[in-house]
């Protein structure tokens, strides 16, 4: 009997063991990077033998009936012992990882306990005249580093192997099925990138300026840290120090010294994602550096290097890869093949997370400790970069602690607690400060209208969208322009090109924004204000005051100010911590942005959530046998944007081709979905809650195309100076 892994549209077939032999190689060669190829080689060759069975052939052969071929391959693992990565693995190669379940689960229940008791599965043991499962069956675990219990860590190693399957199974049956090889890969070495990131700053060696000499001394620096072990590190420059090209130098020198083979940069905004992967394409040339985030698009062209680009965003085999913070953390804590396919090439990486600050609050554990387990397990390097440090040494420490006395004795976790690459900390905050901060107090919209008024440019921050609109709205000036997320991506790029323009010009430029304008906006403001919140978000702010040092940092001034209980009230719960605290800390210190006022805000943060820095407890849940993991129940519930909002498209506003956009909504109304159509209709769209999808439903002027996407067909509620009018006054002025 001719067993078959595949068969083609045009009628080729794929021998059963050429495709295991196949996937074998590849996922032993994958999880070879930390130490389990022979846990790579054994699901390889195990994952499939479900298919040695007739039913198998007559489901490929003749289009018969589903047949569960994934159970198989984990039932016999499971009966030559506890090895439970294989069979979790090698049952969700296709639906994903599942929950454990229990002893009680019955055969037909979707957990690895309630399939393992099947027995109504067809007979696929024919698969003993091919493969020798005893052969096949590791010898032992690889050597891991276990902090706590140990049921965290195996889970890890779990994902990760099924991560090796996937993308190995993916590969083999992507190129039989096309007939040829797949454009993957190609991409130059980072030997190569280092020595065009070093013609790059050739240019700067000869410094001009103070500001040049002192950013170049930072670059030395990371180039110099880059000798440095392996481990977690810290990079705390401030706003101005030209980090993101430094933390680039750091890590292709860190590459060169530890043969690592890629560089992978998480970052919380996609708008900066969009500019720093610019600057790196320059650097490192445009076919090096994958972006990979939710409006990317790269199969808009069909030459070979978008080609590649698309296939690399299902498994990240670029050098460079650029990325979000949801995109990094919730593949990490994923469960399907499409998200958990990339993780086996995070082992080998330096990742660095730009404005570490921003790291999830509500899932702050979880998040540390997946990056300890990258760095104690997988050779990974990690970065946190940010000008405002977030203190994660005691969480650090922690989990450190939590491992027992014996097993800690038996292994070295030095490389876990941060390194500082750049050491001259209270020199380069005296360099780099441009502005003070001067913290005023109560101000309600109407003396904070006329403080505004009196500027003849002048930045101010506000944490609700309501009170932006309201505040502008007080301002008896035509010169003053608002920018918030009711208001479509391409709308709000005019309004900054005509702000930057005026700023430029020395005009006249009064601007109320939520705190979308803090991240990723280059402008330069002579005087900001800023709502109370949190420092790490006063500091950002204050990033956009006298950001060229044309003014002394006595001029440069930031005004904080508290807000009138009607506007307090409307901030999201989110938002309140932050705010308190932050407060506290304007009281407690005369200088707000010293490191030791920054530390003491994150170290207050941290302490008055503590159970709340992981919410859904995913930790402690994954700290179980390895029979109960919950791999599905975990990926449900680690969402790093709980509130689910709908894009509203609005049409006809004038910032895009009206006949391109006549085109877009043809194919959306025709319910095409590609990726090109998604990221040209996020640029014309708003995202709304659902309070005020409903609000605008009940208006009746929303053409619904389907539970996430509307168009709006009602010009009226849409304002070339507010953007979304009706509905769109509650919710958090925060850019996500």
């Amino acid at each position: 009997m001719k067993y078959i892994g595949h068969k083609a549209e045009d009628g080729r077939t794929q021998p059963l063991l050429d495709h295991s032999t196949n996937t074998a190689k590849r996922a032993q060669g994958f999880a070879d990077k930390f130490n389990a190829g022979s846990w790579g080689n054994a699901e390889g060759y195990l994952h499939d033998i479900g298919k040695y069975s007739l039913p198998f052939r007559r489901r490929i052969m003749e289009d018969g009936p589903k047949v569960d071929h994934s159970t198989a391959g984990a039932k016999e693992c499971m009966k030559k012992g506890q090895y439970w990565p294989l069979a979790y693995s090698i049952a969700g190669h296709h639906g994903g990882l599942p929950d454990g379940g229990s002893t009680s689960d019955l055969p037909d229940m979707p957990t690895l306990g309630g399939r393992l008791k099947r027995t109504t599965l067809p007979d696929y043991q024919a698969y003993k005249a091919e493969l020798d499962i005893e052969a096949l069956i590791p010898s032992a675990y690889p050597a891991l580093h276990i902090l706590g219990a140990g049921g965290y860590t195996l889970s890890f190693f779990t994902r990760m192997l099924f991560s090796c399957l996937v993308d190995a199974d993916f590969l083999d049956t992507e190129e039989f099925m096309q007939g040829e090889s797949v454009p993957r890969g190609k991409y130059a070495s980072l030997e190569s990138l280092w020595q065009k990131y070093q013609k790059y700053i050739e240019r700067f060696e000869q410094a001009k300026t103070p500001l040049h000499h002192e950013r170049n001394r930072i670059q030395q620096e990371c180039l110099m840290a880059g000798k440095a072990r392996p481990g977690m590190f810290t990079l705390t420059v401030p706003t101005g120090g030209g980090k993101t090209i430094s933390s680039l130098g750091f890590a292709l020198k860190h590459a060169k010294e530890h043969s690592f083979e890629r560089i992978i940069y998480v970052i919380p905004y996609t708008n900066i994602i969009e500019q720093t992967a610019d600057k790196f394409r320059e650097i490192l040339g445009e076919g090096n550096v994958l972006e990979h985030h939710s409006t990317v698009c790269y199969d808009a062209d069909e030459n070979e290097l978008q080609k590649r680009h698309r296939l690399a965003t299902e498994n990240w085999d670029a050098p460079v890869i650029v990325t979000t913070n949801v995109q990094f953390f919730e593949s990490l804590y994923g469960n399907r093949t499409s998200k958990c396919r990339k993780l086996h090439n995070l082992s080998r990486s330096i990742i660095i997370f730009d404005e570490a600050q921003m790291l999830p609050v509500n899932y702050l554990k979880p998040c540390v400790r997946g990056i300890l387990e990258l760095v104690l397990n997988y050779q990974c390097t990690a970065v946190l970069c940010s000008a405002t440090q977030p203190v994660l040494g005691q969480i650090i420490k922690n989990f450190l602690d939590s491992t027992s006395g014996q097993k800690k004795g038996q292994q070295s976790y030095d490389n876990a607690m941060p390194l500082e690459i750049c050491k001259r900390q209270q020199e380069m905050q005296r360099f780099f400060r441009r502005v003070s901060i001067k913290n005023i107090g109560l101000c309600e919209n109407l003396e904070l209208a006329q403080r505004l008024q009196s500027h003849e440019q002048v930045l101010c921050i506000v944490n609700t969208k309501l009170q932006a609109k309201k505040l502008a709205e007080l301002i008896d000036d035509p010169n003053v322009w608002h920018l918030s997320t009711s208001m479509t991506p391409q709308h709000r790029r005019h309004v900054l090109k005509i702000i930057r323009k005026r700023l430029k010009d020395g005009n006249t430029c009064k601007v109320i924004s939520t705190s979308l304008i803090e991240a990723g906006v280059d402008l330069d403001f002579p005087v900001v204000y800023r709502e109370a919140c949190g420092i790490d978000s006063i500091i950002q702010a204050a990033g956009r005051c006298n950001r060229e040092g044309d003014k002394s940092a006595e001029e440069g001034m930031v005004f904080v100010f508290r807000s009138e209980q009607e506007y307090r009230d409307r901030c999201p719960r989110s938002l309140q911590l932050p705010i308190s605290i932050g407060e506290i800390v304007l009281q407690k210190y005369e200088d707000v942005m010293c490191l030791e006022a920054i530390q003491n805000y994150f170290q207050t943060l941290y302490f008055h959530r503590g159970e709340g820095l992981d919410e859904k407890r995913i930790v402690e849940r994954l700290e179980v046998p390895p029979s109960n993991a919950p791999y599905s129940s975990i990926a449900e519930d680690f969402v790093l944007i709980q509130q689910s909002t709908k894009a509203i498209i609005i049409p006809g506003t004038g910032y895009s081709d009206a006949e391109e956009e006549q085109k877009l909504l043809t194919a959306l109304r025709r319910g095409s979905r590609n990726r090109d159509y998604m990221r040209k209709a996020a640029l014309i769209s708003v995202n709304v809650y659902d309070e005020q999808d409903q609000s605008l439903a009940r208006a009746g002027v929303l053409e619904s195309l389907d539970e996430n996407l509307a168009i709006l067909c009602n010009a009226d509620y849409y304002s070339d100076k507010w953007g979304l009018l009706k509905g769109s006054e509650k919710g958090e002025g925060i850019f996500v």
